[in-house]
């Protein structure tokens, strides 16, 4: 999923620059349209770091508890 959605703030990112070589063409309404593209393109990118970060603290919590409900499994079956 992470994946994806940095493929769609990169492709987000592109249709920005496009947009970008369309206004120099074109008009101020253009213009504006470009910005909002390249601040969502940068707010996607924003927020696929910020998944990425989040799954990978997740995997490492999950293998703590891993290790730690093996313990918990050994000491019982010691008991």
């Amino acid at each position: 999923m992470v994946e994806l959605i940095s493929q769609i703030a990169g492709q987000t990112n592109l249709l920005g620059l496009n947009a970008t070589i369309e206004a120099a063409r074109g008009t101020q309404q253009v213009s504006a349209s470009i910005v909002d593209v390249q601040r969502g393109a940068s707010q996607t990118g924003s927020a696929s770091s910020n998944v990425l970060a989040s799954a990978r603290s997740l995997s490492g919590e999950s293998s703590r508890l891993k290790v730690e409900v093996g313990k918990f499994l050994d000491a019982i079956r010691a008991a």
